[in-house]
C-alpha cells in the first residue's frame, strides 16, 4: 500500500476482504464533501434490480458513471435485495 492511500475497513466474506458500501461512501463523502452521489434504477423484475450511479463535481458535471445488475439469488448477500 502507498504511502497516502488510506485503507478502509473490511469485513470477511467467504475468505475475501470486503469493503461494505457504508464504508465506501463515508470516505467518498469525506474525501470528497463537494462531490454528489445519485442513484437511479433503471429497471426491476421479480427477482432482480439494475441501476446506475453517478458521481457529479460542485459544478453539476457528471464525472463518473457505473451500472449494476444484481439477481436476488446469486449470492446469500442479495436475498433481501428488492424491496420496492
Amino acid at each position: 500500500m502507498a504511502e497516502n492511500e488510506t485503507r478502509l475497513p473490511t469485513i470477511d466474506i467467504k475468505g475475501k476482504e470486503y469493503v461494505t458500501v457504508n464504508e465506501r461512501l463515508r470516505y467518498f463523502r469525506t474525501a470528497y464533501p463537494e462531490y454528489r452521489l445519485t442513484t437511479e434504477i433503471c429497471g426491476t423484475g421479480n427477482d432482480w434490480i439494475t441501476m446506475v450511479a453517478r458521481i457529479s463535481d460542485a459544478s453539476g458535471n457528471v464525472v463518473a458513471t457505473g451500472h449494476a445488475h444484481e439477481e436476488k439469488q446469486s449470492s446469500f448477500i442479495n436475498l433481501s435485495l428488492i424491496h420496492i
